[in-house]
């Protein structure tokens, strides 16, 4: 998907750069409708652009937070409300994970 961001830019630049000299490429005046509907493309454009480049960033940071329930056996971000509230078996696993990363 991010493979069309750079034609989107490119596109765009040519279309802003018609709009501000006036003219197309063969040197024909643009009419003041055509210059709308040309801002008006420019715009939904970027706003596509936008999506194409907001859409991986949320995966990539959903998968991440969405990953973090798993952590707290491997030992990297163990976050516990309460010592009295985890079970007895959690507890005896981390105690082996620990006791044998920690080599003791």
């Amino acid at each position: 998907m991010l493979t069309f961001a750079p034609l989107i830019l490119l596109k765009n630049r040519g279309s802003r750069i018609w709009v501000l000299h006036g003219k197309t490429r063969h040197g024909q005046p643009i009419t003041p409708e055509k210059k709308e509907a040309i801002l008006k493309a420019v715009k939904h454009r970027s706003r596509f652009l936008k999506v194409l480049l907001i859409v991986p960033l949320v995966l990539f940071w959903g998968t991440i937070i969405a990953s973090l329930e798993r952590t707290p056996l491997t030992g990297r971000s163990a976050y516990f409300h309460s010592v009295d509230s985890m079970d007895v078996e959690v507890l005896m696993r981390l105690l082996v994970l620990f006791s044998i990363i920690g080599g003791g």
